[in-house]
């Protein structure tokens, strides 16, 4: 069974479950109830009729004892005991002996000894129904009690033995017992029979009220249930089309609005979402056909840079080497040929160098660069590009302080002649722009199972809106226009470092100083000797 169809049958069984289920419990309480006023009546009955028997009986006894004649005292107490439910009536004198029983086998027998010989009763009743006698004889006062548990009635009534009403020493007692136990069983089964009835009617009117409410309102309820998941399954024309003031009819026409408003808003974001399809369509191809340009202008810019830098290598080579020729015969010349031998030598290795980071810088784009790493010594290298740059620094009057530590043993991986490369670049921007008589200090530590090698300078700094631009191709940075530079060095930098597996970063003072940091691998702790990248 389905879940749809147990809530159904809990939605059509509930008002009849319920009403059985009160029918049941107003059974069970009106059973009890019954029961409870009938055994109270038939006890208050019971007594009414035994005691009004026993007032009677008593007169008459009484009459007859003090005539001497027990015959009639015996005759009338057998006639009075012919209903089966007197379990025992006797005369009883003073001293509790019986003198006339309904069984004439009891006569002349203690009281106590008749009272044992009744089944029905226990010890507890036998000891009360002495006692009461007792009390009787004693007070003169009739007494009628009823033992709930052996379900008995017992009666005590005092007779005058002698005509002085006073001489309580001849005061004797009519005793009877009567069971009520059949009577009561009675009672229970018309109590029993009267609340069946009640629940019979209660269930039937349940069935009747189920059947009523499947018909007139579950069967509704189940119908627009299959229109509502047939609307949630996707078939968003399906409408109930149900027309009416009732509770169920305004229901239907709610669930319809809802319907066509869920309709209306599905059409309008399918409508959207087309038109985001399309917009996602153009805008993709669009970037598509931008990424291609931009590539195909990259590539075109790359192979333009390595032919020009090749096609101006060989006339840069002729100008470097003939006026190398025209240095070696300086003496033939005067002092301003040869200061313009100098400069055409000192443009055309710049040019060259030039050209170099240039090509470098197209390799790297296009993936043909090769970078050999090797374990190198940062002290050799560092101090090789010192030399190099000696006669410049003491022409501009800079101090140059380099940092002394293990890092300058310590083997790094690296390209050698690339290390060289970076290292020279960095040097020649912190004395290209520092001021005359400036500082430049080279530090270096190891941490982290790294070197780091930094390039300190006492020039005008960067901007901090600039740093992010310093190494982009061709950006200067703000640097000053007659200060020489093309924007190729940092760039060429950056790369060199990343391939060689390291990081570059730039700190700034504005206006007092600009500080480089290169950090790079130690080589036991990188890729083996000679791994070419």
């Amino acid at each position: 069974m389905s879940d749809r169809m147990v809530k159904g049958v809990a939605l059509k069984w509930m008002i009849p479950l319920l009403l059985a289920v009160v029918g049941v419990l107003q059974g069970a309480f009106i059973l009890v109830n019954n029961y409870r006023e009938e055994r109270q009546h038939l006890v208050a009955y019971g007594a009414g009729d035994l005691s009004r028997s026993l007032l009677w009986m008593r007169g008459v006894i009484e009459h007859f004892q003090q005539e001497g004649d027990l015959y009639e005292v015996r005759k009338l107490v057998r006639d009075v005991a012919t209903d089966d439910a007197i379990l025992l009536l006797v005369v009883v004198d003073d001293s509790s002996q019986i003198q006339v029983s309904i069984h004439q086998e009891d006569e002349a027998e203690p009281l106590s000894e008749a009272v044992a010989e009744i089944g029905r009763l226990t010890a507890g009743d036998a000891q009360r129904i002495l006692s009461t006698v007792q009390q009787v004889q004693q007070t003169l006062h009739p007494q009628i009690l009823f033992q709930q548990d052996s379900a008995v009635l017992f009666a005590v009534s005092p007779l005058q033995l002698t005509p002085d009403s006073n001489a309580h020493s001849h005061v004797g007692a009519l005793v009877a017992v009567r069971d009520l136990s059949r009577a009561l069983n009675g009672s229970w089964i018309e109590a029993v029979r009267n609340s069946a009835w009640i629940l019979i009617i209660t269930l039937v009117a349940a069935v009747a009220i189920g059947v009523v409410l499947h018909r007139v309102l579950t069967r509704r309820i189940y119908w627009l249930m299959d229109v509502v998941e047939r609307f949630g399954a996707g078939d968003h024309s399906v409408r109930t089309g149900v027309k009416g003031d009732d509770e169920f009819g305004r229901l239907c026409q709610t669930l319809d609005a809802v319907a066509d408003e869920i309709d209306k808003n599905d059409k309008v974001i399918a409508q959207i979402n087309t038109n985001l399809e399309i917009q996602i369509q153009q805008r993709t191809e669009l970037l598509m056909a931008e990424k291609q340009a931009a590539e195909h202008a990259s590539a075109v810019k790359t192979r333009f840079l390595s032919n020009t830098s090749h096609e101006l290598r060989t006339p840069l080579n002729a100008i470097v080497g003939f006026g190398q020729l025209l240095k070696m015969d300086a003496g033939q010349f005067n002092a301003d040929h040869q200061e313009y031998i100098h400069e055409i030598l000192k443009a055309g290795h710049h040019l060259q160098y030039l050209v170099n980071e240039i090509l470098d810088l197209a390799q790297i784009e296009s993936g043909s660069l090769r970078i050999e790493l090797h374990p190198v010594q940062c002290g050799g290298v560092v101090n090789e590009v010192i030399g190099m740059m000696d006669a410049l620094i003491a022409q501009r009057a800079i101090t140059l302080q380099l940092a002394q530590g293990t890092w300058l043993t310590a083997p790094v991986l690296a390209d050698p002649v690339r290390l060289k490369q970076v290292l020279l670049n960095l040097l020649s921007n912190a004395i290209k722009y520092n001021h005359d008589g400036g500082r430049i200090e080279i530090g270096g530590q190891i941490r982290d199972g790294r070197v780091v090698i930094s390039v300190f300078n006492t020039g005008p700094g960067i901007a901090p809106a600039q740093l992010n631009q310093l190494f982009m191709l061709f950006e200067r940075a703000g640097a000053d226009p007659r200060t020489e530079g093309a924007g190729v060095g940092l760039a060429l930098t950056r790369e060199l470092v990343h391939k060689m597996h390291g990081e570059i970063h730039v700190t700034s003072e504005v206006g007092r100083s600009a500080t480089f940091t290169v950090i790079l691998e130690l080589a036991d702790q990188a890729l083996p000797d000679g791994k070419v990248h």
